[in-house]
């Protein structure tokens, strides 16, 4: 028997552009899955007002995949951000399963690889209340911010390149969850929330400056920021090109990152290089800093502590 997949394609979109950007993805992911044997039912097969009008009828679609009798929810979404570098693909669910745990790490593992979008990995996500409906495995699969340019440019000039992936992700994880039914029968899984880690080794770098990053509380006594997330991004001709992402270990520190120089330049055109730290107890921080011929560098950053909890 064929595997029913419901591909939520309009899901949520914040902007006409955005709408069509899933609906295209949709369109092609549900072509590549055809391909791989499965039935498919898409919630936007046409590209209609209301599915432009970007109104969430997850709901609606949830219900929809229901009553079909799929084996698989998956939302496709653009994510948000007021931090215009916040970058990445992750997957979101209410409640874990196997199933989503290994489409989930599939499909984040290949657009990892393959576009260099960074990996945010699976994490269960009370905003995702909508798939509390759903009799089956369901899931949001974010490919990417909206409020990213090199993200969103992503997947407006390559959604052939992002729904082949997705869809092979999807098809991998089903059969590796297929192959291993004692996990498939696991009542209790293990939700991963750690992001893989990445590190940009560009083939027309000249030389490397290997720089470790301590993040530390700012208060005195100060002390040492674990699981904090890090990303490294290179500053060039006006664009952000991810270098590293990560988090730190429990000393507060991140394991050494290599800083590619991209040119022979003289000492008064140093490389420009921004550390962005995140985690959920602290404030937000992002740090210039600017490599002329080291090869060694070390940079602490100073978190202050979230003084109103986010609810």
């Amino acid at each position: 028997m064929k595997m029913k997949i419901y591909i939520d394609n309009g899901y949520n979109p914040r902007n006409d552009e955005a709408a069509g950007v899933l609906y295209e993805t949709g369109l092609r992911m549900a072509d590549s899955l055809r391909e791989y044997g499965m039935e498919v039912m898409l919630s936007v097969p046409e590209n209609t007002l209301k599915a432009a009008e970007g109104q969430n009828q997850a709901v609606l679609h949830i219900n929809q995949a229901n009553e079909w009798g799929a084996d698989l929810f998956l939302a496709l979404n653009l994510n948000y951000s007021p931090d215009r570098y916040a970058t990445g693909a992750a997957a979101g669910v209410f409640k874990p399963s196997p199933e989503t745990e290994a489409v989930s790490a599939s499909a984040l593992d290949l657009l990892s690889t393959q576009t260099h979008l960074q990996n945010r990995g699976i994490t269960q996500r009370q905003d995702c209340l909508p798939l509390k409906k759903a009799k089956m495995p369901a899931m949001v699969l974010d490919i990417g911010f909206l409020t990213n340019k090199n993200d969103f440019e992503l997947a407006t000039k390559h959604p052939e390149l992002i729904s082949q992936l997705v869809a092979k992700g999807v098809a991998e994880g089903l059969r590796d969850i297929r192959e291993t039914p004692a996990t498939a029968d696991a009542e209790n899984p293990v939700l991963k929330t750690r992001p893989a880690f990445f590190q940009l080794y560009p083939a027309g770098r000249k030389n490397i400056c290997r720089l470790t990053v301590n993040v530390l509380s700012s208060v005195i006594p100060r002390k040492p920021v674990a699981n904090a997330h890090v990303t490294v991004y290179h500053g060039k001709e006006g664009k952000h090109i991810l270098i590293y992402r990560g988090e730190t270990r429990n000393d507060g520190s991140t394991i050494p990152v290599e800083l590619p120089y991209f040119s022979d330049k003289a000492p008064n055109c140093p490389e420009m290089f921004c550390i962005c730290v995140r985690h959920q107890d602290y404030m937000p921080k992002n740090t210039w800093i600017y490599i002329n011929s080291e090869r060694i560098k070390r940079e602490n950053i100073f978190l202050d502590e979230r003084r109103i909890s986010n609810r």
